[in-house]
């Protein structure tokens, strides 16, 4: 059986593509997700890198600690109702980035533009 082509790579070539997954299987392992949260601060989204990978380092950064032990507190969250959340959290980025590459000038005619495309895109939009 093939390895199906990953996000990690659009290559045909079977060493890339088998190197993509080795990659893939390593970072959301215990290990890759603890080598992350090392180097980045993120809190790893795995309860063996959080609970025995990464002891020793928490107990040298406790600071890191601050997430893991708010764990029990997390609730759902919804940024948006409907399907397109993550569509409308980019028209909001987009809006962003047109202010600050200077492409909007006129911020009333901006916010319209954006209440507009986001209420597409909200359910009964």
């Amino acid at each position: 059986m093939a390895t199906p082509p990953l996000l990690t790579s659009t290559s045909d070539d079977p060493k890339v593509q088998e190197a993509a997954w080795a990659w893939l299987k390593f970072i959301t392992s215990g290990e890759g997700a603890a080598e992350v949260a090392k180097t980045t601060g993120y809190m790893p989204p795995n309860k063996a890198a959080n609970e025995v990978i990464l002891a020793d380092f928490y107990d040298q950064n406790p600071n890191k600690q601050t997430a893991v032990d708010q764990l029990p507190l997390l609730r759902d969250w919804l940024a948006y109702p409907g399907d397109n959340g993550l569509a409308i959290t980019q028209v909001i980025y987009d809006g962003i980035e047109r202010i600050v590459t200077g492409d909007a000038t006129d911020m009333k005619e901006l916010q319209q533009d954006m209440v507009e495309e986001v209420a597409d895109l909200l359910p009964n939009g």
